[in-house]
């Protein structure tokens, strides 16, 4: 049975990861980086590592520069930021399930500056019980501990308790910690960014189910309602 569902931020509830990846990528390009198609924002490259660790990765160990993209990114960020929303379902997904008892958390790859920002625009720690960034744990994702630690603050086992993300990170760090896990394939998500006039960059969205990865997740949904819906409501205790 389920106590408790911790969640991913981007692009699971929020839709953001585009546009924040998309600002890392032109401040690496515009620093003599040569990110290969592969790598680009919507890859796993750029949804599994934080920015430093991308930093390295496509610059290299440079404090001095890494301080100074840095700061250029949350600025960038907080100039952005009114343009990030929750996806249609969320809100009403997030209060149903924390009326019926379950308690909520978010495990984000985020910094918790960015949050801070990010939850000025939406107050998201108004719908949920507890929200762990990847400033607050040693390692982030796939490694296990941002989503352990997001359990811990709301006191729910990992067996007894449903991760919910859309990266096949999100689904590895479940899996390591033997918790439920489901994985949000949001296929029209290209469609729905080029609607809105946000531009798509050349490797972007290349769906998880087209990687081969759903089938590392017990479930998968297309849609956050579907966890109001069998089979998910039977696991809940309340």
């Amino acid at each position: 049975m389920v106590d408790g569902i911790v969640f991913d931020l981007d692009d699971t509830l929020i839709d953001s990861e585009m546009l924040i990846e998309s600002i890392e990528y032109g401040l690496f390009t515009a620093n003599g980086a040569d990110i290969s198609a592969s790598e680009r924002p919507g890859s796993e490259i750029f949804r599994s590592l934080s920015f430093p660790e991308l930093f390295e990765r496509f610059i290299g160990r440079d404090e001095n520069l890494l301080k100074k993209l840095s700061s250029e990114r949350s600025d960038r960020i907080a100039e952005e930021i009114p343009k990030i929303e929750f996806f249609p379902e969320s809100i009403e997904v997030l209060k149903t399930l924390k009326n019926s008892g379950l308690k909520l958390s978010v495990g984000t790859g985020n910094s918790r500056s960015v949050f801070n920002l990010m939850d000025d625009q939406l107050h998201i720690t108004d719908l949920v019980d507890a929200v762990v960034c990847r400033d607050d744990v040693k390692n982030g994702k796939p490694a296990p501990d941002t989503f352990l630690k997001a359990l811990e603050e709301i006191k729910v086992a990992p067996v007894a308790a449903i991760v919910v993300g859309d990266s096949a990170s999100d689904i590895e760090a479940g899996n390591a910690m033997h918790a439920k896990t489901v994985q949000i394939v949001r296929q029209a998500h290209a469609d729905y960014q080029a609607k809105r006039g946000n531009a798509v960059l050349p490797g972007a969205f290349a769906t998880t189910e087209m990687e081969g990865v759903t089938s590392k997740a017990d479930y998968t949904i297309r849609n956050l309602r579907e966890l109001l819906e069998e089979p998910f409501t039977s696991l809940f205790k309340v």
